[in-house]
């Protein structure tokens, strides 16, 4: 089940991020390595809101039975 924060999180507050990967795939001059780091930034931050989502709902959880 997706929650509305997932869409909030994913949709809208990740939304730079997404602009600034495909920007450095498709923009000119390409840089491989810049891209490298966008791309792995962006992964990075997923990440960290996915894993910060689940201790989250997890502690809400066990305060909220």
């Amino acid at each position: 089940m997706i929650t509305i924060g997932s869409l909030v999180i994913f949709g809208i507050i990740l939304l730079p991020v997404y602009i600034a990967v495909i920007a450095a795939f498709i923009g000119k001059p390409r840089q491989p390595k810049f891209a490298a780091l966008v791309y792995g930034s962006a992964l990075a931050l997923t990440i960290v809101a996915l894993v910060g989502i689940w201790i989250f709902g997890t502690i809400v959880s066990l305060i909220i039975p």
